[in-house]
């Protein structure tokens, strides 16, 4: 098991994007949770095997047809929590 800490920059805000990326992650079989930042980013932590983070990373790449992904920048995160679900954090 690994996890990932990921910032989502472009127009990602108001568009479905965390849905988008909730409905990816219980597709990839990914657990964590994502929220939007105050600067306009969306920030999340996926945790998954390699393949299915970077199935989660590829689909956010594309984004939903409202949204538009500039970049996502992905670092490993401590695995100091175990996630049960892929929650949206308001």
């Amino acid at each position: 098991m690994k996890t990932i800490h990921l910032i989502v920059h472009g127009h990602v805000q108001g568009v479905g994007f965390r849905y988008f990326a909730q409905t990816a992650a219980l597709s990839e079989k990914v657990s964590g949770w994502v929220k939007n930042k105050e600067d306009g980013t969306v920030e999340a932590v996926a945790q998954g095997t390699e393949n299915q983070l970077q199935s989660f990373v590829h689909t956010l790449r594309s984004g939903n047809r409202y949204a538009r992904v500039e970049e996502i920048k992905v670092r490993e995160a401590d695995q100091n929590q175990a996630y049960a679900d892929f929650k949206i954090i308001r």
